[in-house]
């Protein structure tokens, strides 16, 4: 019978389709915000007017140049995450912004081993404001992951080697050179 106990919770634990994922129910799960000029705000939005469930945002004032802020994934996205390779990156993001227009492509970054890697994401061409869209990229060469040193074409095997010793995972959080509310939701990591 104690075997049968033990083995539960792992099947469990197994039985998920991706690696490791956010959905915000409870919190921003430890999720944070990467910029290098401040002035940018997280919330977690727990009930909005739509009824949708909870998303995690970040606000910004205005202009920022050619620096843009990011959403930085928590701990328990880092570590041996090699079952993610050959699977997906997938997550919702929705810009609220008032006049400009948006960005037309951002970077996901991945660090590990000493390489950090990125692959720019073209964005949504008719998502408007306050419009959630779905973004995917592959996690091997089938997206088009560059050396964030020198900007070569990096292979399978440094991809690997960096989801099998990640410490870092950002997402795209500026899509607006100006004032902006871009929020993130369902994030899987390593889904089919």
């Amino acid at each position: 019978m104690k075997r049968a106990l033990v083995l539960l919770p792992l099947l469990a634990a197994c039985s998920r389709d991706f690696v490791e994922g956010s959905d915000f129910t409870y919190s921003d799960e430890e999720w944070s915000l990467e910029t290098e000029f401040g002035l940018v705000n997280m919330s977690l939005v727990e009930g909005d007017l739509s009824g949708a469930p909870p998303y995690l945002c970040g606000s910004d004032t205005g202009f920022s140049g050619a620096r843009f802020w990011r959403f930085k994934a928590p701990q328990k996205y880092v570590g041996n995450a090699g079952r993610a390779f050959q699977k997906r990156l997938t997550w919702s993001t929705m810009t609220e912004f008032p006049t400009n227009t948006l960005i037309n492509a951002n970077d996901v970054f991945l660090v590990g081993r000493g390489l950090a890697i990125v692959v720019n994401v073209p964005n949504v061409a008719s998502r408007k404001t306050r419009e959630w869209a779905q973004f995917s990229v592959y996690l091997d060469d089938r997206s088009d992951w560059r050396n964030v040193r020198d900007g070569a074409k990096v292979t399978n095997d440094e991809i690997e080697s960096v989801l099998r010793n990640l410490t870092e995972l950002k997402l795209p959080g500026e899509w607006v050179d100006g004032a902006e509310t871009t929020c993130i939701d369902d994030v899987y990591f390593g889904t089919p």
